[in-house]
């Protein structure tokens, strides 16, 4: 799936989809959003304690 069409399956810009996967921006209800999105779990990406999370989500969507 290319980032555009992620973007666009969610209503927002490529850009802040990029900004979201890169970490520039750390929003947990919109990694929810892509998580399920793409029928991943959202909990490894989102929570408290970023030493047991991912930092980002990963680079290929």
């Amino acid at each position: 799936m290319q980032q555009s069409d992620l973007a666009r399956m969610l209503g927002t810009s490529e850009a802040y989809i990029t900004y979201l996967i890169y970490g520039d921006r750390r929003d947990e209800a919109w990694v929810a959003r892509i998580c399920q999105a793409l029928g991943m779990e959202a909990e490894r990406f989102v929570g408290d304690d970023p030493g047991q999370k991912e930092v980002a989500l990963p680079a290929k969507v």
